[in-house]
């Protein structure tokens, strides 16, 4: 098989005309699933240093039409022109990924951490201060739902922090399990995003050990506040009460008075207590621990604490959640009216805030409107949004409906990457 482009003798996926992680990256991923033509030209541009005419000359498109595809103009809907690009590129069937947006190839190297997580391979370890910094960038990144980027970056990290905890005592020990933790939790933020809930599990539970080697009350308080995914997983009333127990005993374990760090871990269990709470329609179990959240946000600037965003502005954010939860789309409205996330909050979170208008948005009858809240939110964070199942099941909602809103819907989801009719 020749490249079209080169004319060596390998297939396309295999020359390096196109780097290699380019086939790995999220979008690559789901577009290749999706075989989504239009989306393959304008990633091929985006994500490679390939010339218009040589893109051309690999999709067995025209540089011209290449251009237009690229800009916006062709959406490549004709069946034959679209058969054209998947062939040149030779996005078959066996080359799709098995699950809907990442290939086993991209997720494996995650899956092997949690087999050998307390038994790394040999390497080298840097110094504390390049640890911490390299920490640091990945809680950002999952903050900021930057899951390539921390697909990239969790392989070789996790094991040498592993590694510098093993070889560490007093202090160095205690920070170098807070890290660990913290990067296992970034894993767990991909699994879980994508749906891989039999990963997302076994990641928390390497994450409850990596926090208990710190003997440090926040990371363990930490643990707890992701271990409630868990609970979310499964939408039925008793799990969800038994997720607002094991953070109601979570947070006593904790003495909010000690510091700041603790004040927002306990806050920050008592606001997702609140959620389980509605989830399970206990309206005035919610309140109370949003009332506890509130007094402790009061206490603290918003900001992130040990990985979990806590403040005053999380909290008008998870109000408009309980109000959804509660099936009251009309207060989820109102709480969030006249009122903007600050920018230097984290972009899931500000996103997610948009993702409830927009369902609350939907559930009254304005469906353009939920169309042009889902567009923010894309802006805002586009990997967390390909993959947040509440936006797929609105905008397929709306597609299916007809009418103006059903146009808008589409062109968010050819914007978004996302198969209306899924």
């Amino acid at each position: 098989m020749t490249c079209a482009n080169c004319g060596r003798d390998v297939s396309v996926r295999a020359c390096h005309c196109i780097p290699q992680d380019f086939w790995s990256h999220p979008e690559v991923t789901r577009a290749l699933h999706l075989e989504d033509a239009r989306a393959l030209v304008i990633l091929l541009a985006r994500h490679t240093e390939l010339r218009q005419e040589e893109i051309g000359r690999i999709t067995g498109l025209s540089q011209p039409m290449v251009s237009q595809v690229v800009s916006g103009y062709r959406q490549l809907t004709r069946p034959d022109k679209k058969r054209i690009v998947l062939d040149g590129i030779k996005a078959h069937a066996e080359d799709r990924p098995a699950t809907p947006y990442l290939s086993p190839s991209v997720i494996a190297p995650v899956r092997k951490l949690v087999d050998v997580y307390d038994t790394p391979e040999d390497g080298p370890v840097r110094p504390m201060a390049e640890l911490r910094s390299a920490a640091s960038a990945v809680v950002t990144w999952r903050l900021d739902s930057q899951y390539a980027r921390l697909l990239d970056e969790l392989p070789a990290l996790i094991p040498e922090l592993t590694r510098a905890l093993l070889m560490s005592s007093g202090r160095q020990r205690t920070e170098a399990a807070r890290m660990l933790a913290q990067t296992y939790r970034s894993a767990d933020a991909i699994a879980a995003k994508y749906g891989m809930y039999d990963l997302s599990g076994r990641l928390i539970q390497v994450l409850r050990w990596a926090a208990d080697q710190s003997h440090d009350e926040a990371t363990s308080a930490a643990a707890d506040y992701v271990r409630a995914e868990t609970f979310f997983a499964v939408n039925e009333r008793q799990h969800f009460e038994a997720g607002r127990r094991m953070l109601e005993k979570a947070a006593t374990q904790v003495n909010p008075s000690t510091s700041l760090r603790a004040a927002a871990a306990f806050g920050a269990l008592h606001m997702r207590a609140a959620v389980m709470s509605a989830r399970a329609k206990h309206r005035d179990r919610a309140s109370e621990h949003l009332a506890e959240a509130r007094t402790h946000a009061q206490r603290v600037h918003e900001g992130v604490y040990d990985g979990t965003a806590f403040g005053p502005a999380s909290l008008r954010i998870h109000r408009v959640t309980l109000a959804l939860d509660m099936e009251e789309p009309d207060d989820a409205l109102a709480a969030a009216a006249g009122w903007t996330p600050p920018p230097d909050l984290p972009a899931e979170r500000r996103s997610h805030l948009y993702v409830d208008i927009a369902r609350a948005q939907f559930q009254c009858g304005r469906s353009e409107l939920a169309v042009d809240s889902l567009g923010t939110a894309l802006k805002i964070a586009p990997e967390h949004i390909r993959v947040h199942p509440h936006v797929r099941q609105v905008v397929r909602t709306i597609a299916r409906e007809g009418g103006p809103a059903a146009v808008a819907a589409q062109d968010f989801a050819d914007a978004a990457l996302i198969d209306p009719a899924g």
